[in-house]
């Protein structure tokens, strides 16, 4: 049987470990938002990528609610442990996947019909992707 003082730790570590995991929820939408977020904003993509550009403009507008509630809420665990956080902070992670798996798709289609985005970043080969063919040998030339 357990005392007291065990069953105290034991919900303590229960609650840091869901912060922890929150924390790290965070800092990875953040990460793959980063990203995305100017990638989503041209205005090539934005055209051939309607659906997930549309999705991605919602995933920002929730992202600024978790960041405005991380800003009104200054206790972490209290923060951490806010249901609309939670939520949005699942909701957010799989859109972000769903948008960065769409963008790879699409970025592999363009890798195909032009084999030297193969060799340069997914960020470069959205900047390249509405030039037109001799564009983009001036481009990787120079």
């Amino acid at each position: 049987s357990s005392t007291p003082h065990q069953e105290k730790l034991q919900t303590a570590s229960n609650k840091y470990s869901e912060v922890y995991d929150q924390i790290n929820k965070s800092v990875k939408v953040q990460k793959i938002w980063q990203f995305l977020e100017p990638v989503f904003h041209t205005a090539d993509i934005a055209k051939k990528m309607i659906q997930e550009s549309k999705k991605f403009s919602q995933i920002e507008k929730d992202w600024a609610k978790v960041i405005e509630k991380l800003n009104e809420e200054k206790n972490v665990i209290r923060c951490c442990e806010n249901d609309m956080v939670q939520q949005l902070l699942k909701s957010l992670e799989q859109g972000l996947d769903f948008c960065q798996k769409k963008l790879d798709t699409y970025l592999e289609t363009k890798r195909r019909e032009f084999p030297r985005f193969y060799f340069v970043s997914d960020t470069e080969a959205v900047s390249y992707t509405h030039l037109t063919l001799p564009t983009i040998l001036l481009v990787q030339v120079s």
